[in-house]
C-alpha cells in the first residue's frame, strides 16, 4: 500500500513527537483515568428483576408495581424436607419451625405449616347456601315425592324416578363442590419421609431483590439446624422465588464463565498473531479503558445492569480490540519493512486511520440504534456498547501510542516484531477461497442458497416456543411436580390467584370490573377459567335461597312428624339429610375463610378491591409466545374510559414480545441507514464496495438463520443491527486498503484475527445454560461469518479505482 507523502502528516508528526516525549506521564495519566472509571463502575449493579426490561411506565410493569405491594402474600418459597426415616423428616421439621416463624413479618409475610382444614369447614357449614336455587326446588320436590310415595297407597309417579336416589344423587353433587380436608396436618407424603412447608412474601417484581434475600434468610435458617446431624436429610427448595432465583443465578454463572472463556481465548490468539506479550499487552489497553468507560457512564446514567447488558463485558472486549488489532498489525507491517518505531508508528496509523474510523463508528452506531426501542434491555445494551466502541476508538489513537513509545523505551524486546504463527495461515486460505473464478463462483452459490434460506426464514422469523430461551431446567424447576403432589401448588399469584391479580378504584367496582373482564375474555380468545372477587365467593341469591330453605326446613318437619312411621330407615335418614340447618342465615365477607379474607385485603387493611384470576388451563401454555399474547389482551380491559391491567408475568413476556415484533424492523432499518451514512461520509463514492458487501453479508445471514432455523427472540434480535455494524466494519477495513484482490492479502489475515476475537466473545454464551443467551451467541456468530466471508470474497467483484 502507498504510503502518503510525509508533508501531509506534519500535524500527525508533532502530535506523535510530543506524545513520544511524555509519554511517561501520559500512560501514567490513562493508569489513573482507568483507575477512576473503574472505581466509578464498580459501583455498578445488577438487577436481576425481568421487569427491568421493559419500560418503567409499560403498563405490565405498572400493573405488577402497584398491584404487589398491596397484597399482603404474593409469592410463594417451598422447603421441600426429604429421608429415608420419617422420624429424622418430623424431627428436623420441628426444629426448623421456630426460625422459620422468627421471619414473620419482616421477611415472611405468612407461612403455611400444613393444609389449611378452614376452607372445607366453611364449605361445609355454609354448603346450602352455594346450591343453586334449582337443586334446592328438587330437593324439595323429592322430599314430597318421597313422602307421598310411602303416605299414599293411590300415589302413582308419571315415571320411574325414584326420589330417594334422586336426594341421594343430589347430595353427591352438592358434596363434590366442596373442597376435600386436609389428610393431615402438614404437608407430608403418605409415607412420612416428605415433609413440605410454604412460606409467603410481598412480591417486588419477577425475581427481584426481594425474593434473593427471602430465600437467603431461610437458607440460614436451615443452616443455623446443620441437616447433616440428622443424616441423610436433604432440604430443596422449589416455588417461584426458588425456580426464578436458580434462573438468575444460572445466567450470572453463565456471564462470568463467558467472561473468562472470552478473555482466556482472545488473549492465546493475539499471543499466536502478534508474537509478543508487550504487543497482546498494547492490543488490550484501549479495550480496557473503553470497558471502564461504558461501564462508568452505565453507573453514572443507569444506576445498574439488567440482563441484557451484563453480558456486555465479553462483547465490547471482543468486538472492541479490533481497532488496536488493526493498528498493531499495520504497524508490525511497517516495521518488517524496517521502519523504527517513530518512523513506523505515524505510517501506521495514516494506512488504518479511515478504516478503524469507519469500522468503530459504524459499529458503535449499529449499537446506539438500539437505543430507539422501549425495550429497556436494549436501550441500555445499545447506549453501553455505543459508547464502548466510540471509546475504543479514541483509546487506540490517544492512548496506544504513549504506551508503545514508552515500552520501547523500557523493554524494547516486548514490542519488536514478533513471529506471526497466524498470518501466513490465514493468507493462504483467502488466496485459496478467491483463487481464479472460485471467488465469484462461490459469491454467487452462496447468495443463491441463501436466497432460499431468507424465504424461509421471513414465513417464520419469531421464536413463539419460549421452552427454547429458558435455562435448562435447574432443581427448582424438576422438584415442581413434587411440590404439587404434596398439595402446595396452583396458588401462583397469592391465595387470590393463579395467574394474575387486578386492582380496582372501589371495592364496589370490583364485581362489575369482573364480569366485563370475563365478557371480553369470552368475545375473544377465551383463556380465562375464573374471575373471582370478594363478592364472587359469596354464596349468590341468598335471601331467596333462605327462603326455598325454609320452605325445605319446614316440610321436612311437617312430613316427618305426620308421616314419619311410615318410612323405611334408610328414607327416614335420607329425608334428615335433606333438611337445612337451623342456623343458616346471610353470608358475609367475615364469614370467609381467613385466609381468603387476607387475599383480598391490602397491606392498609382495604378490602374488596383486588380480582384474582385463573387461566384455563386446557388452553392456556406459558411456552406459547402465541398464547402469551392473547392472554396478555384477555387482562386488559377498558371501563368507564379507564384501562384495567392485571399484575402477571405473563403479561410482562407477552410485553418483550409485542416490542420485538413492533421495533425488530424499524431499528434494522435505522442501523442500515446510520451505518450508510457513516460510510458514505469517510468513503464517498468508494463507499459502494463497501454497502455492496455489507448487504452480501446480511443477505447470507438471513439465509443462515432460515437454514437452521435460527428465528429472533427478545434477546436475539439486537443481534441484526449488531451485524450490520460488523458487516461494515470488516468491509470497511479491507476496501480501506488496496486497490485489487492481491493488494489486500496484508489485510485480510488481520480482519479475520479481528473476527476471530469477536466470535469468541459471542461463542463464550453458548458455554451458558439459558437458551435466550446461546441463541444470541449463535446468530451474533453466524452475522460474524457471512459478514466476513462478504468482506474477504466481495475484492473478486469489485475493483477500486484509486488507492489509499
Amino acid at each position: 500500500m502507498a504510503v502518503p507523502v510525509l508533508k501531509r502528516t506534519r500535524s500527525l508528526l508533532r502530535i506523535l513527537g510530543w506524545t513520544r516525549a511524555h509519554a511517561g506521564a501520559l500512560c501514567l495519566i490513562g493508569v489513573v483515568l482507568t483507575g477512576v472509571l473503574g472505581w466509578v463502575a464498580s459501583g455498578l449493579e445488577l438487577r436481576t428483576d425481568l421487569t427491568e426490561l421493559l419500560p418503567a411506565d409499560h403498563p405490565a410493569v405498572e400493573a405488577l408495581r402497584t398491584v404487589a405491594p398491596r397484597q399482603r402474600s404474593a409469592s410463594n418459597l417451598v422447603v421441600l424436607i426429604e429421608s429415608s426415616d420419617p422420624g429424622r423428616t418430623a424431627a428436623f421439621f420441628g426444629a426448623l419451625a421456630p426460625g422459620i416463624a422468627a421471619l414473620q413479618p419482616d421477611v415472611l409475610t405468612q407461612v403455611d405449616w400444613g393444609p389449611d382444614p378452614e376452607p372445607a369447614q366453611y364449605a361445609s357449614r355454609w354448603r346450602w347456601l352455594y346450591a343453586g336455587l334449582s337443586d334446592l326446588a328438587e330437593v324439595e320436590r323429592l322430599a314430597e315425592q318421597l313422602v307421598a310415595r310411602r303416605s299414599s297407597p293411590l300415589y302413582v309417579g308419571l315415571d320411574d324416578e325414584d326420589p330417594e336416589e334422586g336426594l341421594a344423587a343430589l347430595e353427591r353433587k352438592m358434596n363434590e363442590r366442596l373442597p376435600r380436608p386436609p389428610a393431615g396436618p402438614r404437608f407430608a407424603s403418605a409415607d412420612g419421609r416428605t415433609i413440605g412447608l410454604r412460606m409467603w412474601r410481598r412480591r417486588d417484581g419477577l425475581g427481584g431483590l426481594g425474593d434473593h434475600e427471602a430465600l437467603a434468610a431461610v437458607q440460614r435458617a436451615v443452616r443455623a439446624i446443620d441437616p447433616a446431624r440428622f443424616g441423610d436429610l436433604r432440604v430443596r427448595y422449589t416455588g417461584p422465588i426458588a425456580q426464578a432465583v436458580e434462573e438468575q443465578a444460572a445466567i450470572r454463572d453463565d456471564l462470568s464463565l463467558a467472561t473468562l472463556a472470552c478473555v482466556a481465548l482472545v488473549l492465546g490468539v493475539l499471543l499466536l498473531c502478534l508474537g509478543r506479550l508487550g504487543l497482546v499487552a498494547a492490543a488490550l489497553w484501549p479495550t480496557i479503558i473503553a470497558l471502564a468507560a461504558a461501564l462508568a457512564v452505565a453507573r453514572v446514567g443507569l444506576g445498574s445492569l439488567n440482563l441484557n447488558t451484563a453480558f456486555l463485558v465479553s462483547i465490547i472486549l471482543g468486538n472492541g480490540i479490533n481497532a488496536p488489532i488493526v493498528l498493531l498489525a499495520e504497524l508490525a507491517r511497517q516495521r518488517t519493512r524496517g521502519f523504527s518505531l517513530p518512523r513506523a508508528l505515524p505510517r501506521a496509523i495514516l494506512a488504518s486511520a479511515r478504516g478503524i474510523t469507519g469500522a468503530m463508528l459504524a459499529a458503535g452506531a449499529a449499537y446506539a440504534v438500539l437505543g430507539a426501542t422501549r425495550f429497556r434491555g436494549f436501550r441500555q445494551f445499545g447506549l453501553i456498547g455505543g459508547i464502548g466502541m466510540a471509546a475504543v476508538l479514541v483509546a487506540t489513537l490517544v492512548a496506544l501510542p504513549p504506551l508503545l513509545y514508552l515500552l520501547e523505551r523500557r523493554a524494547p524486546r516486548l514490542v519488536a516484531p514478533g513471529v506471526d504463527r497466524f498470518s501466513p495461515v490465514i493468507a493462504r486460505g483467502i488466496g485459496c477461497l478467491k483463487a481464479g473464478r472460485r471467488g465469484p463462483i462461490l459469491v454467487g452459490v452462496l447468495s443463491l442458497v441463501a436466497v432460499v434460506g431468507a424465504i424461509r426464514f421471513a414465513a417464520h422469523p419469531i421464536e413463539w416456543d419460549l421452552t427454547r430461551l429458558r435455562s435448562s431446567q435447574g432443581e427448582a424447576g424438576l422438584l415442581w411436580e413434587r411440590m404439587e403432589q404434596l398439595g402446595m401448588g396452583s396458588v401462583g399469584a397469592g391465595y387470590i390467584a393463579n395467574t394474575a391479580v387486578l386492582l380496582v378504584d372501589r371495592p364496589e367496582d370490583a364485581d362489575r370490573i369482573a364480569a366485563a373482564l370475563r365478557a371480553h375474555d369470552a368475545a375473544g380468545p377465551r383463556l380465562l377459567a375464573e374471575v373471582r372477587t370478594l363478592g364472587s365467593l359469596l354464596p349468590r341469591d341468598q335471601p331467596q335461597k333462605l327462603r326455598a330453605l325454609a320452605r325445605l326446613r319446614a316440610l321436612v318437619d311437617r312430613e316427618l312428624g305426620r308421616h314419619g312411621e311410615l318410612l323405611a330407615a334408610e328414607e327416614r335418614a335420607r329425608l334428615r339429610a335433606a333438611r337445612p340447618p337451623e342456623d343458616l342465615r346471610v353470608v358475609t365477607a367475615d364469614d370467609l375463610p381467613r385466609a381468603v379474607r387476607e387475599a383480598f385485603t391490602e397491606v392498609d387493611g382495604t378490602r374488596g378491591r383486588l380480582v384474582g384470576i385463573d387461566a384455563d388451563g386446557t388452553r392456556y401454555h406459558d411456552w406459547d409466545g402465541h398464547v402469551l399474547l392473547a392472554l396478555s389482551s384477555s387482562l386488559a380491559i377498558d371501563v368507564d374510559g379507564r384501562r384495567y391491567v392485571a399484575a402477571s408475568a405473563a403479561t410482562v413476556f407477552a410485553g418483550m414480545l409485542a416490542t420485538l415484533l413492533g421495533d425488530a424492523p424499524r431499528l434494522a432499518t435505522y442501523a442500515l441507514l446510520a451505518v450508510a451514512a457513516i460510510l458514505v461520509l469517510l468513503f464517498r463514492r468508494e463507499a459502494m464496495p463497501v454497502l455492496a458487501a455489507l448487504a452480501l453479508g446480511l443477505v447470507w445471514l438471513v439465509g443462515a438463520a432460515g437454514i437452521f432455523d435460527l428465528r429472533l427472540n427478545f434477546m436475539s434480535f439486537a443481534a441484526i443491527p449488531i451485524s450490520i455494524g460488523v458487516g461494515a466494519d470488516y468491509a470497511a477495513n479491507i476496501w480501506s486498503r488496496g486497490r485489487n484482490a492481491s493488494r489486500d492479502s496484508g489485510i485480510g489475515p488481520v480482519v479475520v484475527l479481528c473476527s476471530l476475537t469477536t466470535i469468541i466473545g459471542y461463542s463464550s454464551l453458548l458455554l451458558g445454560r439459558n437458551g435466550a443467551l446461546r441463541s444470541f451467541g449463535l446468530l451474533c456468530d453466524v452475522g460474524e461469518v457471512t459478514c466476513l466471508l462478504a468482506a474477504l470474497l466481495s475484492t473478486t467483484l469489485f475493483r477500486r479505482r484509486r488507492c489509499t
